[in-house]
């Protein structure tokens, strides 16, 4: 098999690579590759991308790919919007804060000025993620 090349790899890089070609040159036929071999190559992924890193570490980028962990957080079930006291809905606000996300999590927050309650509300439906309630 011919070996490809880390000229102009990061010093991490070549020093992840000599694990897995030492993990190459010891391991018996068939055994799969360590979980914590995986974990250095998706941190380097982070960094330097899936594709690049797996030619870099002669991985499939595929297989790579498939141990990027899942992320499924719920979809936000509440949006809460302030109007002020004595405002008239339907017409235009002096300014709007949208927050949308789950609870203690990272949540969007925007700032919109000069729309209505059904602009809001709209913006509001199109950023949800998740299917859309008919």
């Amino acid at each position: 098999m011919a070996r490809r090349s880390v000229y102009g790899a990061p010093a991490e890089v070549r020093a992840v690579r000599q694990q897995f070609e030492r993990w190459r040159t010891t391991r018996q036929p068939g055994k799969r590759i360590p979980q914590p071999l995986w974990d250095l190559a998706l941190r380097l992924a982070d960094v330097h991308g899936l594709n690049r890193v797996a030619r870099w570490l002669r991985l499939n980028a595929t297989k790579l790919r498939d141990h990027v962990p899942r992320h499924s957080d719920p979809p936000p079930t509440f949006v809460e919007g302030t109007v002020p006291a004595g405002f008239l809905l339907g017409a235009p606000a002096a300014e709007y804060a949208l927050e949308l996300g789950p609870p203690a999590t990272d949540t969007l927050r925007i700032r919109v000025r000069g729309a209505t309650v059904a602009e809001i509300a709209a913006l509001a439906d199109a950023l949800r993620p998740g299917p859309r309630p008919r």
